[in-house]
């Protein structure tokens, strides 16, 4: 038994030595708990880059797009996704290196020299099944804090003037609509599992409460809604399809 514990010891070591090499920073001599926020960026710069919000959402970000540890709690830390958040324990396995988990699923939290970088490190235990190799997921603390992760895509993706051939409309930062037939306002979906059909969906809603679901994609600086049709085979539903365009709009600003 000690010969395993001294085995997994020195692994635990060797991949923080190789993460923090790749970060350029060495190992420090820390002796207080790291605190703070760290955003899971690859995931937030891809579906911001890319203006697609669907594709980016199966990844990690669905138990935890940002993580935070509160001087406050300094025994756990903060696991916010889009679709589940959770408190769990930490372990201090050395001075910048902590063990958070159960017996079925664990994460190593390695910390670079200055805090700013945190690499999580998801392990399962090897079953029939599951059988899935250790990832390894990049967090970084931000100069800007996202207090919602929605509306900071809606402000950075979706919000702005538009036109198209007869008139300009606007969508505004808090899901709010101008000039665009009788919709006053509109929500859209982070949780891959609430897509449904799964793809990128908005939805329009009316002074009256009447809503109306639209796919969105992004070809240049222009935001085309397809109507979405449910599929049905044998009165089940079987998915869904985005066929006809509906508005093609052009951003100017």
């Amino acid at each position: 038994m000690k010969q395993i514990l001294t085995l997994l010891f020195f692994g635990i070591v060797l991949y923080n030595c190789k993460s923090n090499k790749g970060q350029g920073s060495a190992i420090g001599n820390k002796s207080t708990l790291p605190t703070g926020t760290w955003y899971y960026q690859a995931y937030i710069d891809s579906t911001i880059l890319n203006k697609r919000i669907y594709k980016y959402s199966w990844s990690c970000a669905s138990m935890a797009y940002e993580i935070t540890i509160d001087s406050k709690i300094p025994d756990s830390c903060y696991f916010k996704g889009y679709h589940e958040e959770w408190m769990i324990k930490l372990k201090k396995v050395s001075d910048n290196v902590y063990w958070a988990g159960d017996s079925l699923q664990h994460w190593i939290l390695t910390f670079n020299n200055d805090n700013s970088t945190m690499a999580m490190k998801e392990y399962y235990v090897k079953s029939l099944e599951e059988n899935l190799d250790p990832r390894t997921y990049l967090f970084q603390k931000r100069n800007e804090e996202i207090k919602d992760i929605k509306k900071y895509f809606i402000k950075n993706i979706l919000s702005g003037v538009y036109k198209d051939s007869i008139r300009e409309i606007t969508l505004t930062d808090n899901n709010k609509i101008r000039g665009l037939d009788s919709a006053s306002t509109f929500d859209i979906e982070l949780d891959f599992w609430e897509m449904v059909p799964q793809m990128d969906l908005i939805y329009f809603k009316d002074n009256n409460d009447k809503t109306t679901r639209y796919n969105w994609t992004f070809i240049d600086n222009k935001l085309i809604l397809k109507a979405v049709h449910d599929i049905y085979k044998n009165e089940d539903w079987d998915g869904g399809v985005a066929d006809s365009i509906v508005y093609k709009l052009e951003k100017i600003k």
